[in-house]
């Protein structure tokens, strides 16, 4: 069972459902849900808002623009952000909220050293240190470009790259571990494709998209520019020979169609086997360095002719432009976190030329961002105390509760279902376990060291320098960051490995700037099959959700009817129970 990280935004969406004044101040024109067989307790209202109905749309057309047109077509997207949507204005409004709490740990001279609300603090003045930032340049890094630079030859590549990934820095590989896709029982070990400075390979194949050409021209300077403010001299080669590599890179790499296929991307192989497709690389030592060399007997590849054509490439590519890549990598990581220079121009590039954003947000928007995404249970332990009473919890618990009831008694009332499957259903859906606001148990970041004078140096217990993770507009949206097995404490909420994200289809349901090709966001990224499930965003989600939980039903009545002869015909489910929506 995969870890429960804790988001504020998910404390604040449940509290906002909870709360009846909360719920009255968002929503001033309501309607009930569903018909009600008794009275609702007083003060607790509908969780739909109908005051964004367009009723020049009906609901059996375009059910989505029915309930969600007046939003569409009267909300403004703000000028920091290239998408909007109701998780957004949950993360802004809740994030004043987070400000103050932070702020509150950094004043506090008394915490002691060690302890949670002291390495918030900490970790938030490092960020917001604007005068030591420019004072230092990049000389936070001087240490990793000198790793780098000093490279003899291509056989210490898998130990760089696997010393890169433990702090968060692209390679052409992504070595991570994740419950197995045919054994769920178990944990396994994948490798996949990575190491693209942009996006998709479509960024630098697609010839007949001028939008995507004009892309690729403004991703070559923004190289040259990078390397410039790290002090190399020749920049502007060292950028032409790192974009024809990553070129070849993507030229070799899978399709977004191809990873699509789950059952194409599952290749379970020996080390030997993997040494075999990719004869010129110590996949070994590579292992080895990532920490799972000795414990494990299989891999799974993602894409095996990926690796076949990049053991082939890596063979004729020359040192010097490894080194180059490299060090492109590592300063493309930790742009956001060094001198004004490299911050404005990491957010010419990667906030404004792909993703269409003018303005980018204010540097204590930005810190509440990192230091959520760095110690993100820390804070919310502190979030919840203030702003999420247990009565909250408890009152969504049992709006929880109420819906498996109404979902067991639809499996009780399906008379297409033997009593033997009733059983199993039945059974399978005992086994769900509700996960509310936050989790019984919270992360322990005792291991983490947070250094109030050095934002980039921070230090996991086995010496690691560890980073913080970017704010989500600083980065390539849907580019795998080459995670290591070795993540220390700073997973971040939501964040899937391996190159299957950018696979995923766009959300329809959030306002975006036009004509800007890339306009997704890591976090509502979840795993199904190597695909991402579509989710109902907008005002009314909740709406959408008790929607697609009938549809769900009437598939799975459809897919399940036997071939003996059985018409079909709609099942509705029970919505007595469903007063808390």
């Amino acid at each position: 069972m995969k870890r429960l990280l804790l988001s504020t935004l998910t404390l604040s969406l449940a509290a906002a459902f909870a709360v009846p004044a909360m719920a009255a101040d968002a929503a001033p024109a309501v309607a009930a849900a569903v018909p009600a067989t008794a009275a609702a307790p007083a003060g607790v209202i509908s969780g739909i808002d109908t005051q964004y109905i367009d009723n020049s749309v009906r609901p059996q057309d375009d059910f989505f623009t029915h309930l969600n047109g007046k939003w569409l077509k009267e909300t403004e997207i703000p000028g920091d952000r290239s998408s909007w949507g109701t998780f957004m204005k949950l993360r802004e409004d809740t994030t004043p909220q987070l400000l103050a709490i932070i702020e509150t740990a950094q004043k506090d001279t008394g915490a002691k050293t060690g302890t949670e609300a002291k390495k918030i603090g900490d970790l938030y003045a490092s960020f917001m240190d604007d005068a030591r930032r420019e004072a230092l340049g990049y000389k936070p890094l001087t240490g990793e470009l000198s790793r780098i630079r000093t490279l003899k030859d291509k056989k210490g590549i898998p130990a760089l790259a696997a010393h890169l990934a433990k702090i968060g820095v692209a390679s052409p590989y992504g070595i991570y571990v994740g419950q197995d896709m045919r054994e769920s029982t178990r944990h396994a070990t994948y490798i996949s494709q990575s190491g693209l400075g942009m996006p998709d390979r479509d960024y630098y194949l697609k010839a007949d998209d001028a939008k995507l050409a004009e892309i690729r021209a403004k991703y070559q300077v923004h190289v040259e520019k990078m390397l410039t403010l790290a002090g190399e001299k020749n920049a502007a080669a060292q950028a032409k020979a790192i974009v024809d590599f990553e070129t070849d890179l993507a030229k070799v790499q899978w399709t977004k169609v191809e990873n699509r296929d789950p059952v194409k991307r599952y290749n379970k192989m020996t080390v030997a086997e993997l040494t075999k497709l990719a004869p010129g690389y110590d996949w070994k030592g590579a292992l080895a360095a990532a920490g799972v060399g000795n414990k494990i007997d299989t891999i799974i590849v993602n894409q095996p002719s990926y690796f076949t054509g990049f053991d082939a490439l890596l063979a004729k590519t020359d040192l010097a432009t490894l080194k180059s890549y490299f060090e492109w990598q590592l300063l493309r990581e930790y742009a956001p976190y060094l001198s004004k220079a490299f911050v404005d121009e990491n957010f010419a590039f990667y906030g404004t030329a792909l993703t269409g954003v003018a303005e980018q947000r204010p540097s204590w928007k930005r810190g509440v961002a990192t230091v959520e995404d760095t110690l993100g249970e820390a804070l919310g332990k502190l979030y919840v105390a203030e702003h999420f009473p247990a009565e909250r919890k408890a009152r969504m618990e049992q709006l929880v509760k109420n819906l498996i009831i109404a979902y067991g008694e639809s499996i009780d009332n399906l008379d297409w279902m033997s009593p033997a499957t009733k059983k199993e259903a039945r059974a399978k859906l005992a086994k769900f376990t509700p996960k509310i606001g936050y989790p019984d148990k919270w992360r322990d970041y005792s291991r983490l060291t947070i250094k109030r004078d050095d934002l980039v140096g921070h230090d996991a217990a086995d010496g690691q320098r560890l980073l913080p993770q970017h704010d989500e507009r600083d980065r390539v949206p849907g580019r795998d960051p080459a995670a290591a097995v070795l993540r220390h404490a700073r997973r971040r909420r939501g964040q899937l490995r391996g190159d299957r994200r950018r696979d995923w289809p766009r959300n329809r349901s959030r306002l975006r700037r036009q004509g800007q090709p890339v306009r997704w966001r890591r976090q509502f990224a979840r795993l199904v099959d190597g695909r991402r499930p579509h989710r109902l965003q907008g005002p009314h989600r909740q709406a959408g959700q008790a929607v697609q939980r009938l549809r769900a039903t009437a598939r799975l009545q459809r897919e399940r009817r036997t071939d003996a002869g059985r018409k079909h015909r709609r099942q509705r489910r029970p919505v007595d129970r469903l007063q808390g929506l």
